[in-house]
């Protein structure tokens, strides 16, 4: 299950939004706590300057009394959750009725300073109490300060509490499950092309399509086609497989049924036989020859992202030349007007094709051989003219074809050119043939190129 995508969008989507409603819960929580308790102080406050304002000093024993009857009810009412109480210098406590004969443990002002101070009283009806104490000097009075204390029982404020957290967790289970239907809508929805790809690649396998068919959004649409790309290709390859199959199938028979019939000719004499037998074998073996060449050529992918600088693979060829012609001491140049040109193919074709060129105008070259190199855009250009003595522009086209030896004399099968032309052609490139600057041959190759290895 950890393989499918759709159990991992699910997986961390549910994760993700367990996580986030969890700290909503908290922070949600912690800000209502928060406001709810300033609130709930505010009111003690409130209560606390309503009674301090009904305090004053007895002239006499310069202790606190009040000067008139609080108006709240529950100061009078026995443990009902409001308190107050006074403590003079002295030691006397003065509290509510609503304490009966219980004392609040009051903890002084904060620092023995007036500061008000808000702390927790417990014991007192069994109910915990947020208190508020302040030291309180009269401005009229030569009375020392007292203390002051309101407390409330803070259960209200802790019922309040809950009961909000237990609605926000209710809400944001209501949440998650209108997150989770989403969720499934979006994978539903979103993944559907999935499915339709995986209908689509079984009719592919199962031979219904050639291609994989369907409308595809546009983050599938690249991958769509470039595999039809591919699919396409290889059904060139078979094709070509095929074609080149029946081509040596035709091209060995026919050498074979020539030998055949010299074989029943009894009129044919030992020698002439001889002669007929090594022409056929030899032609077949052109045949076969080419037949290699060509096949290689088939598992070809044009849009392989090899990468083969060609100066190199040049210059390596030239080695070679010079040693193979090293009798006729030519001269062979390489000019290039980029360090780094690069061939978007594999480097034994690209060895392939220029060395049966560069052979070619080895061959015929008086003492010249000429290598240009021109880097252009998506592609690089190679110019290969020699100094010999050229070639009629009427035979250029024939010279590109299969087997076509436009001379008896110099060496070779005449399959070098026509290989180079099916080499090219492959790789979506061009050849051309001219006249050279020199009074011999040109040919140019454009073939595919990528950004320099220095880019």
């Amino acid at each position: 299950m950890l393989k499918s995508l759709r159990f991992r969008i699910v997986a961390t989507s549910i994760l993700a939004i367990l996580t986030a409603l969890f700290v909503a819960n908290r922070v949600i929580t912690e800000l209502f706590t928060q406001y709810a308790t300033k609130q709930f102080e505010l009111n003690i406050k409130n209560q606390f300057n309503q009674l301090a304002s009904l305090v004053s000093i007895d002239l006499r024993s310069q202790q606190p009394q009040l000067v008139s009857p609080v108006g709240e009810p529950r100061w009078a009412k026995p443990l009902s959750g409001l308190y107050w109480q006074i403590n003079a210098s002295d030691g006397t406590v003065l509290r509510s009725r609503s304490l009966w004969d219980q004392t609040l443990a009051i903890r002084g002002s904060k620092n023995q300073s007036d500061q008000p101070l808000f702390y927790e009283i417990t014991g007192v009806g069994q109910h915990s109490l947020l208190a508020y104490s302040k030291t309180v000097s009269l401005e009229d009075a030569q009375s020392t300060p007292f203390t002051l204390t309101v407390a409330v029982d803070r259960s209200p404020l802790d019922a309040e509490i809950t009961l909000f957290s237990s609605e926000i967790r209710r809400y944001l289970f209501i949440l998650a499950l209108a997150l989770f239907m989403i969720l499934i809508m979006q994978i539903t929805f979103g993944l559907r092309p999935l499915s339709t790809l995986k209908t689509a690649m079984i009719r592919l396998k199962s031979g219904k399509s050639s291609t994989i068919e369907g409308d595809y959004p546009a983050e599938f649409n690249i991958l769509v086609k470039d595999f039809n790309t591919v699919l396409e290709q290889n059904q060139q390859i078979i094709a070509r497989a095929r074609a080149q199959a029946g081509n040596l199938a035709h091209a060995i028979k026919t050498p074979l049924a020539v030998i055949q019939n010299a074989v029943n000719d009894n009129n044919l004499s030992k020698e002439a036989f001889k002669e007929l037998v090594l022409q056929q074998t030899q032609s077949a073996k052109e045949q076969v020859e080419w037949s290699l060449a060509k096949a290689k050529t088939l598992a070809l992918n044009p849009i392989a992202t090899t990468r083969t600088p060609v100066l190199d693979s040049i210059q390596s060829v030239v080695r070679v030349m010079n040693k193979l012609h090293s009798d006729k001491s030519l001269q062979i140049k390489v000019e290039c007007n980029d360090p780094n040109p690069i061939f978007n193919g594999e480097a034994h074709d690209l060895q392939e094709m220029i060395g049966n060129i560069l052979d070619n105008a080895c061959k015929w070259a008086k003492s010249i051989v000429n290598i240009k190199i021109s880097n252009k855009v998506n592609f690089v250009e190679i110019c290969i003219e020699d100094d010999g003595a050229g070639l009629n522009p009427a035979k250029f086209d024939l010279a590109l074809k299969r087997g076509m030896k436009l001379d008896e004399i110099t060496p070779g099968s005449g399959l070098g050119l026509s290989i180079v032309s099916e080499l090219v052609e492959l790789y979506g490139g061009k050849v051309s043939l001219n006249q050279s600057s020199f009074g011999g041959l040109s040919i140019t190759l454009v073939l595919p190129s990528v950004l320099s290895i220095n880019s």
